[in-house]
């Protein structure tokens, strides 16, 4: 579909770039997978509010679910809504169980990019409850890249993207986990 091409990642004409269509079954195979997903991981949290685990899925769930309506469907606000329903489930999952380094992914790549965004964009995102810091999202992401979980491949590709970006983010990428 041509979603992948990082060449055009550097600048913004990825959002407007014409793609591929995608397969009109495998796009509804894929919200299918994304519903029945969501349905399993509801019910374990109505159960318990405080499952860890469930909360954890959840999250990857919206996650994913947001990559693909940003990149495949271009839906953007679905795309943000799902990556900020992704973030507050994994900072839940922080608050009850800090050990699940997992969870840093996402929050701390939500973190760095909502500090990197210019004062204006970010004023209006705290204003929704959504608050960043590039500093806490490097920590984050490095804490994660060091782990053997899941994620620790993920974070490390992140920092490079992140690091590598402008050298006007090396500041932040410079700490004392290097």
């Amino acid at each position: 579909m041509g979603v992948l091409d990082t060449g055009e990642y550097a600048s913004d004409s990825f959002i407007a770039a014409p793609h591929r269509p995608a397969d009109s079954k495998v796009k509804q195979q894929i919200k299918d997978l994304v519903e029945r997903a969501l349905q399993l991981e509801e019910k374990r949290l109505s159960a318990n509010p405080q499952d860890v685990e469930a909360l954890y899925a959840r999250g990857v769930t919206r996650a994913q679910f947001s990559t693909y309506t940003a990149l495949v469907e271009r839906a953007w606000f679905s795309a943000l809504r799902n990556a900020v329903g992704a973030r507050r489930d994994h900072e839940r999952v922080l608050g009850l169980a800090p050990a699940t380094v997992e969870a840093k992914l996402i929050v701390g790549a939500h973190n760095y990019v909502v500090g990197s965004l210019p004062w204006g964009v970010k004023a209006a995102a705290s204003m929704i409850g959504l608050g960043g810091n590039k500093e806490k999202g490097i920590q984050y992401l490095k804490e994660c890249a060091q782990g053997s979980g899941e994620t620790s491949v993920d974070a490390q590709i992140l920092l490079v993207v992140f690091c590598a970006a402008s050298t006007a983010m090396t500041r932040p990428c410079r700490s004392s986990v290097d």
